[in-house]
């Protein structure tokens, strides 16, 4: 690996120097950082139940999606039946029609529907 860094120029002391007594109390400022309060800690009733709250909204979410989904599903399927019967019922209209009626009111009946 090439280095285009002259080391030579560099000088033989250390650019980085330390405070006085710094390690004479670092080791104080990390135990007071570190050091846990010896009053006890109060849990709200929110965060005791939160997991609870988030588990019923997932289920009031999953159950109004599925209501929907139900209800769209049996709307079409309705549509669907009535459509159908509503066909069969012209077809068995217009059979019958054709049977018991003669060529005139057969012509009437076309009239009738196209208006």
């Amino acid at each position: 690996m090439k280095h285009n860094f002259n080391f030579e120029q560099c000088s033989e002391t250390n650019p980085f120097s330390v405070p006085d007594g710094y390690f004479d109390s670092v080791c104080a400022k990390i135990e007071n950082l570190t050091k846990f309060n010896n009053k006890p800690v109060k849990i709200s009733i929110w965060h005791k139940t939160q997991p609870y709250w988030y588990m019923a909204a997932m289920f009031v979410l999953i159950f109004t999606v599925g209501a929907i989904f139900l209800n769209n599903y049996s709307k079409q399927n309705n549509i669907n039946t009535l459509q159908q019967q509503t066909a069969e019922y012209k077809k068995a209209v217009n059979q019958i029609l054709l049977d018991e009626a003669n060529e005139e009111q057969i012509v009437d009946y076309i009239i009738a529907e196209a208006n």
